[in-house]
């Protein structure tokens, strides 16, 4: 573990670019000559001494604005670096372990139809784990809102996608109030094309509701139900089938995204912990299918 430690932190450093220091060299010096003019002649230099503490008190607000963004800036860093190390690791040993051949990327965009969320929703991509049938997303799900670019979150959580599956229906489990709100709210953005409201049937059905354009049931779905309700992290789940493929979209019990910033032996083995809780997951599926 400690191997895994240094590499990510040896990384970690070299990804970090150095923050100006210049704004805060100008205040300071704004500062200590306000503060000499004072005592050299308060009366004369009032006015340009008030000014110069004035515009250090400007630039003390950008420079807390930079560090901010600068923080936010390592979080992520420090995320992809222990996902393209320290997630990568632990699938390569899992794929050792039950001669599977998953792989893991970090930067990575979602140009897949996620047809389980609003058609017009932006994506947020933390991690994708991948073969050549499947992929698993660790995302987040949103829209833009007014100038201030403000974020209505639809989806937390993992989003799977397997290729070859046929149907053309969707389950939903219950919404909590604030998703029933969201979902009512979507349609003054713009039209959802995938939008439940497209399907000709809906009944209730296993604690939730089935949407499908034949009163044909789709196959295997009471079994992926009872699978997906057995698993202790899930909270909540989607299941959609169209266009030749099997879609899930399941909400965690929280975001379950660790990664290394003290650098410690319990960061490793919760990473360790979450790549098997995913690649489990993924195999149980595709046994069932």
């Amino acid at each position: 573990m400690n191997d895994i430690i240094n590499k990510i932190k040896i990384k970690n450093n070299a990804s970090y670019k150095k923050s100006g220091k210049m704004l805060i060299y100008v205040e300071i010096l704004f500062i200590s000559v306000a503060i000499i003019l004072l005592v050299i002649d308060l009366e004369t230099f009032m006015t340009i001494s008030v000014l110069l503490i004035f515009f250090s008190l400007i630039m003390g607000i950008i420079s807390l604005f930079l560090a901010f963004l600068n923080l936010s800036k390592k979080i992520e860093i420090k995320i992809a670096n222990s996902v393209d190390i320290g997630y990568s690791t632990f699938i390569q040993r899992y794929n050792l372990s039950n001669d599977t051949d998953y792989t893991i990327k970090s930067d990575v965009k979602a140009d897949d139809a996620f047809y389980l969320v609003p058609s017009f929703s932006n994506k947020s991509v933390n991690y994708l784990i991948k073969n050549q049938d499947i992929k698993l997303y660790h995302c987040e799900v949103f829209n833009k809102i007014g100038a201030e670019q403000r974020r209505t979150y639809y989806f937390k959580g993992l989003y799977m996608i397997i290729n070859g599956i046929k149907g053309d229906a969707q389950f939903r489990m219950p919404e909590s109030i604030s998703g029933k709100l969201i979902e009512s709210f979507k349609h003054f953005y713009k039209d959802d094309l995938f939008d439940i409201s497209n399907y000709k049937y809906d009944k209730e059905y296993k604690e939730g509701m089935l949407y499908n354009n034949t009163k044909e049931h789709p196959n295997k779905l009471d079994d992926m139900i009872s699978l997906l309700q057995q698993i202790d992290f899930i909270k909540s789940f989607r299941i959609g089938m169209k266009n030749n493929e099997l879609h899930i979209a399941i909400t965690q019990d929280h975001m379950r995204l660790p990664y290394v910033k003290k650098y410690n032996d319990d960061e490793i083995k919760d990473i360790n912990n979450v790549v098997n809780e995913n690649l489990d997951l993924i195999e149980s599926i595709k046994n069932l299918l």
